[in-house]
């Protein structure tokens, strides 16, 4: 089996175990016994400790060859695999909250670490296209959020713990049968040869003082964008058993309402590619193409009065999260220098992260004392801010450091 194919297997059978952890996790904690509030506060709480274990993922695997990104996918999935049997055996309560929490943060780190599978393989000369394996990962998602929209009604919130356990187990048995390649030549591999001797130039020294964000300063101002963007992206998925509840729809409808939008995410990630070429425009641009359509997508939101328009709505997915998705793992890429990329596709996936930690916690405090439509309004408000931000950003020539340029 190719490489090009066991990618695409990692964000199928990743994103598998992300739907269950993130798109039914309101849904969950619900059967679970915990209010709106409080389980915006626990998937808050959750979102944090990943972020900052991603931020620590990515920092490891650039420094230390003991953590690059296969051996960290696998640690990380036996540990979900051993949460998700513990929790079906758990029942309701807190002890099912927090073993759901840790299922959620450590499947965070996973995002950055998984992406950087394509770009390790593509780098050693073989022919991935990031944009075809994550919307593997889509199409996966999508059938998984069907799949487990029927099982729940069907047989209660215990299916989410039996399918994220089957999940977890297809992840590590995948991961265990990607190649790794060793080279001396890797420009990464030498510049951590090179610190460790400490022959690294007084810039390149000073910029580590400085650290990543102040090295990569209009790379850490489109991040800040994209959060926003990723702020609204939450909340929709988050709460969107309760946005079908108040059209009327129940789990089944938010399972098909999540099935749509993952399915729409497939075509845009597989022409993604042509469409760079098709078009001239950069990664950033693609950025605020998206970011335009949260902007749209959240007022049809606010505006919807029926299980059918939830569905209509979802179907623009593809052109909001499916071509953010794939433009900012894109972008971080080309701006980070090769001793950073680890750490740039952390702190890309990490605007998911921090944006399912403020979504989760002000959707959930926004709901309970204003309702759902008001915290849709403060969604889409947030999307508004954040494609200025993007727009700005991408009218900057220079991300790469001080020298590089933004392809």
């Amino acid at each position: 089996m190719s490489e090009k194919i066991k990618c695409a297997m990692l964000q199928g059978t990743f994103f598998m175990f992300f739907c269950l952890a993130f798109a039914f996790n309101t849904y969950y904690l619900g059967t679970a016994g915990f209010s709106d509030r409080a389980t915006g506060i626990l998937i808050s709480v959750a979102c944090l400790a990943g972020g900052l274990l991603q931020a620590a993922a990515g920092r490891m695997a650039d420094r230390n060859p003991v953590f690059i990104w296969k051996n960290q996918v696998i640690v990380l999935a036996i540990a979900e695999a051993v949460l998700s049997a513990a929790l079906y055996f758990t029942g309701k309560g807190l002890a099912a909250g927090i073993i759901f929490g840790c299922m959620m943060a450590l499947s965070l780190p996973m995002v950055p670490m998984i992406n950087m599978a394509t770009f390790y393989y593509s780098e050693h000369g073989v022919p991935v296209d990031y944009g075809m394996a994550r919307g593997t990962g889509s199409m996966s998602f999508a059938v998984m959020s069907y799949i487990a929209g029927k099982a729940t009604v069907m047989w209660g919130s215990r299916m989410v713990t039996v399918l994220a356990v089957i999940s977890a187990v297809a992840i590590l048995a995948t991961a265990l049968s990607m190649p790794m390649y060793k080279t001396s030549t890797d420009d990464a591999e030498k510049k951590r040869e090179a610190a460790l001797a400490g022959q690294m130039s007084a810039s390149e020294r000073m910029d580590h003082r400085h650290g990543i964000l102040r090295k990569y300063p209009v790379f850490t101002a489109m991040i800040m964008g994209i959060f926003l963007l990723m702020f609204m992206h939450n909340v929709v998925c988050t709460y969107m058993i309760r946005i079908v509840e108040a059209v009327g729809g129940n789990s089944g409808s938010m399972g098909t309402a999540m099935a749509i939008a993952a399915a729409t995410e497939l075509p845009m990630m597989f022409v993604y590619g042509r469409m760079v070429k098709r078009f001239k425009l950069s990664d950033a641009a693609f950025i605020t193409i998206a970011g335009l359509f949260y902007i749209f997508r959240g007022v049809l939101f606010v505006m919807a009065g029926s299980v059918g328009m939830i569905f209509f709505i979802q179907a623009f997915q593809g052109m909001s999260y499916g071509l953010l998705a794939v433009s900012r793992s894109n972008y971080a890429n080309k701006c980070m220098d090769a001793e950073d990329q680890s750490t740039g596709q952390s702190l890309a996936a990490m605007t998911e992260s921090i944006g399912a930690l403020t979504g989760s916690l002000a959707g959930g405090l926004l709901i309970a004392s204003a309702g759902v439509r008001v915290m849709l309004m403060a969604a889409a408000a947030a999307a508004a801010a954040g494609t200025l931000i993007t727009f700005i950003c991408g009218r900057h020539k220079s991300a790469k450091g001080s020298e590089g340029q933004v392809a």
